[in-house]
């Protein structure tokens, strides 16, 4: 999103998300003059889905040419790929849905922007964000829960993941992370694989995947028409879903398949639209919202989280009426907030929070940080496979030195320190390896899930104090960043580097 400078004209919040992804920005100066009306700053851009309907996110859907370069992203990807013969088809590279993908990909970055430039911001810490500026300027009832003291339950309910994070409003009004972000993939797609599987139960799986090639249009236009029909308000007695001609005229005998099904009394075919009944339509919902109850129930019973009467609820999937209602007949001893543009929350907290990265004040980690250090070595303590004799004593090396532990809360620019010192008598230089891990308290730093995410040598140029001379490490962790230097005490001289402790380090 942004540089940690201050004299940058725009902060802009890319959202992308496994369905549907955008962005939104505001400019630095009109956030200055006017904070206390700054959403009405941010500009959101709204995609065109084909006809008179705009929307506020577009479809992550990516369209390359045979060359693997760029043609189209979004609707437009979804149209032009849509409309092309099988032919065309052959000569291009059509990408939906791809985000979750990545998770399995090590490296994986928001490509073509300078890391100088990019601060990576938690979703539900976004729509926290949010809904505090949300209460200051509109000064809504429901949103009284911001006031200093109090905790809530963020559910940011997207497309492909579930997020959740528990907030407390200072005194300062800063917000502090009080138990560490969760989720998992519990989102609304896994509902479209529901309404998918029930089309490929009753025409059958080979039919349905031959519409997908043969009509691509036709077929992403019935998805797009069960999405909306997702987030409207149940009507009382049928959903009335799109279904292409194209696909009814490949099926012979659609009532008697659905008889078979046993969907008589809840499935009707009629034209071009298939009328599921109200109760049948709810089930496609059933399995993933099961979930996410479980998850949700899990962190309201917490020790860290009591007296957590709060759930604010936010992501495009949080529209779904199903979804709400559950939540609510699940916990009503809680208030549940449904605050206004919902799936615009994220987007326009990340923006704010661009402007204002301190507003976190405090934060859970996710991992175990320290260095790599060698310790002497204690018999019956440490491996015999760690030993080594360096100037005549033995010493046990990639000892995983710990500065900050999963689950300990951080403050935004807290510090740790520890000192260390050289192992030879001349030595000009000491070189600390930065790792990370999700194990409590890790020994070795080539243990199982220790990854090293960065590296720094400290220069040492003077060695007349050998080995008794002091080098000391410091940990400080901002808004998204961990900043990790390292002081020759004896020259003053230190040297650092940055990593980002948001961002997935595996």
């Amino acid at each position: 999103m942004t540089t940690s400078k201050k004299d940058y004209v725009v902060v802009v919040a890319i959202d992308f998300g496994t369905t549907y992804s955008g962005y939104a920005y505001s400019f630095r100066d009109k956030f200055l003059k006017d904070k206390k009306n700054h959403l009405a700053h941010i500009i959101v851009n709204y995609w065109n889905s084909g006809g008179d309907f705009l929307s506020e996110k577009t479809p992550t859907t990516l369209l390359l040419n045979k060359n693997k370069e760029f043609v189209n992203f979004g609707y437009e990807a979804e149209t032009k790929y849509g409309g092309m013969s099988e032919e065309e088809r052959k000569d291009h590279y059509y990408f939906r849905r791809f985000k979750m993908m990545l998770y399995d990909k090590e490296g994986q970055k928001l490509a073509g922007i300078s890391k100088n430039s990019i601060r990576i911001c938690l979703e539900p810490e976004a729509a926290a964000i949010y809904c505090k500026w949300l209460q200051i300027e509109r000064d809504d009832e429901l949103l009284k829960v911001m006031k200093p003291g109090h905790r809530f339950l963020v559910i940011d309910a997207g497309g492909g993941t579930i997020d959740m994070t528990m907030q407390e409003v200072r005194d300062d009004e800063k917000l502090v992370e009080i138990c560490r972000a969760q989720g998992g993939d519990w989102g609304g797609i896994y509902v479209d694989a529901e309404f998918k599987q029930m089309l490929e139960n009753c025409i059958s799986k080979p039919v349905i995947e031959g519409f997908r090639m043969k009509h691509t249009g036709d077929y992403i236009e019935m998805f797009r028409s069960f999405e909306q029909k997702k987030r409207e308000k149940l009507p009382r007695k049928n959903v009335r879903i799109y279904i292409p001609l194209t696909l009814l005229e490949s099926v012979d005998n659609i009532d008697k398949l659905n008889e078979d099904q046993g969907l008589k009394e809840s499935v009707k075919w009629a034209r071009d639209k298939v009328h599921i009944n109200v109760q049948k339509f709810k089930e496609f919902f059933n399995n993933v919202i099961d979930k996410i109850v479980v998850k949700v129930e899990g962190m309201l019973v917490s020790d860290t989280t009591q007296n957590t009467k709060t759930i604010i609820m936010v992501g495009g999937f949080s529209a779904s009426e199903m979804l709400q209602q559950r939540i609510k007949d699940c916990f009503p001893s809680c208030t549940v907030v449904i605050p206004p543009e919902c799936g615009l929350a994220v987007l326009k907290g990340a923006v704010l929070y661009g402007h204002d990265p301190d507003i976190i004040a405090a934060r859970i980690m996710k991992y175990t940080y320290g260095v790599g250090t060698n310790t002497k070595f204690i018999e019956n303590k440490h491996p015999e496979s760690k030993k080594k004799l360096i100037n005549g004593e033995e010493y046990c090396t990639d000892k995983f030195d710990v500065h900050v532990e999963k689950d300990d809360l951080v403050h935004c620019n807290e510090e740790t320190e520890k000192t260390y010192f050289p192992i030879y008598d001349d030595q000009t230089s000491v070189k600390f390896k930065v790792f990370a891990t999700d194990v409590m308290d890790p020994q070795y730093t080539d243990d199982k899930g220790c990854r090293e995410i960065g590296s720094l040598v400290v220069p040492m140029p003077n060695t007349r104090g050998g080995t008794n001379r002091k080098v000391v490490a410091k940990f400080k962790f901002g808004a998204s960043k961990i900043t990790v230097t390292g002081i020759d005490e004896t020259s003053k001289k230190s040297v650092d580097v940055k990593l980002d402790f948001l961002e997935e380090t595996g």
